[in-house]
């Protein structure tokens, strides 16, 4: 796999040069179990994950990319209807 770089734009305050395997650039919501309708997942919201809170604070300050790929809280969001 090659390697490429790239500025990834965190916030208008925060920026990085990161390295990343080319085929894995912009994958990080595919592989992520938050994103994956994780019912305790709430991006920007005061009820957020702890859990999620705490890696997304990391990877701000440090300016990493990280997916969570193992989570003992990840329950999925009842979608509507009442079918999970």
């Amino acid at each position: 796999m090659k390697i490429i770089q790239y500025n990834h734009i965190f916030s208008d305050m925060n920026s990085s040069y990161n390295s990343v395997f080319e085929e894995l650039k912009g994958k990080h919501r595919d592989h992520c179990l938050c994103h994956q309708n994780c019912k305790f997942f709430k991006p920007d919201h005061h009820q957020n994950c702890e859990i999620a809170q705490s890696s997304f604070d990391i990877c701000f300050k440090y300016g990493i990319i990280t997916p969570m790929w193992e989570c003992p809280k990840y329950e999925t969001r009842e979608k509507r209807g009442g079918v999970k």
